[in-house]
């Protein structure tokens, strides 16, 4: 009958939805049995709380016990010596495992990422060309939609989906307005009639990350690495300034021969609760054609930021 009972107390248990990970000294766990709810503080690092529930029903006492410990890796150890699990049932209330959590083989995710970091350029060779300034030129990635594949025990996983990467690239004299001109070539014009104030240009692709993914068991450490197939890339001009006195500002379409497709190198790294990206453009920003013979400087992308949703 003993162990009737404590089948039945783990049955409400998790049809009462237990789950704790703490953040603070100040945080809380609720354990409800039948309706009747005892809430557990933390006392310290390390604690031990016996709960006790009496079932009139089964005229029965259902024991309870939880243990607040500071280290997960040796959580469940420090259980196994400290409280007598022969005869009653132990739970961790603090141990998370994130592969405890899938149910299925694929799962899916709506703005699962958003990534925030700097950008710039890097040239195969030294040419006189435009160069965004990196600590003004931002990236901005929104993941749109991800399903991720359980490769093995919910730790190493593929992981794939759409996103919206953006690029808002400053330059350093703003008065240089980039341009196509008569002959094809991209070429840049100092404008002498209007003093701006803002002068920024957006590239924006849509992509399909594909990802191999690994998360330590206590998901502490995390990293995925992969690639980033953009296409449809558009890029458009922000303008604010001043004419003769009066305040403008413009938006408008670039058409700079930028590359309508692009490849991206990706890693993403996370460590407790930060997790940081780097991203590197295989591919060249602009086209070919947009450069006079052995003119190519061969520009290409690259971001290193915050994920803020993790990886």
């Amino acid at each position: 009958m003993k162990t009737i009972h404590i089948i039945l107390c783990s049955i409400a248990l998790a049809y009462a939805g237990i789950y704790a990970k703490a953040q603070n000294t100040s945080d809380s766990v609720r354990v409800t049995y039948k309706n009747k709810t005892v809430v557990v503080k933390p006392q310290g690092d390390e604690s031990y709380t016996t709960i006790k529930f009496k079932d009139t029903g089964l005229n029965k006492k259902i024991i309870v016990k939880i243990a607040v410990l500071d280290n997960y890796e040796i959580a469940e150890k420090k259980i196994e010596d400290k409280l007598d699990t022969t005869s009653k049932k132990v739970y961790n209330m603090l141990k998370y495992n994130k592969s405890n959590e899938r149910k299925h083989f694929i799962e899916t995710d709506y703005f699962a990422t958003f990534d925030l970091g700097l950008t710039s350029t890097i040239n195969e060779f030294d040419k006189n060309t435009f160069n965004p300034k990196i600590g003004k030129s931002v990236n901005m990635n929104i993941g749109l939609i991800r399903q991720n594949m359980n490769l093995l025990k919910g730790q190493l996983l593929l992981s794939y989906g759409l996103s919206l990467n953006n690029y808002y690239l400053k330059y350093e004299n703003k008065q240089i307005i980039q341009h196509i001109d008569n002959q094809g070539y991209l070429v840049g014009i100092k404008d002498t009639i209007n003093t701006y104030s803002k002068n920024r240009l957006d590239v924006r692709y849509f992509t399909i990350p594909v990802l191999v993914e690994y998360h330590s068991k206590s998901n502490k450490f995390s990293i995925a690495t992969g690639v980033e197939f953009g296409f449809n890339g558009r890029s458009k001009y922000v303008l604010k300034g001043e004419n003769n006195g009066s305040n403008f500002k413009n938006k408008q379409e670039a058409d700079l021969n930028i590359n309508p497709t692009q490849l991206n190198a990706v890693i993403r790294i996370g460590l407790d609760n930060i997790a940081l990206y780097g991203k590197y453009s295989i591919s060249d920003m602009y086209q070919n054609s947009n450069y006079a013979s052995n003119q190519n400087p061969h520009q290409h992308l690259y971001s290193v930021g915050i994920c803020f949703f993790g990886i």
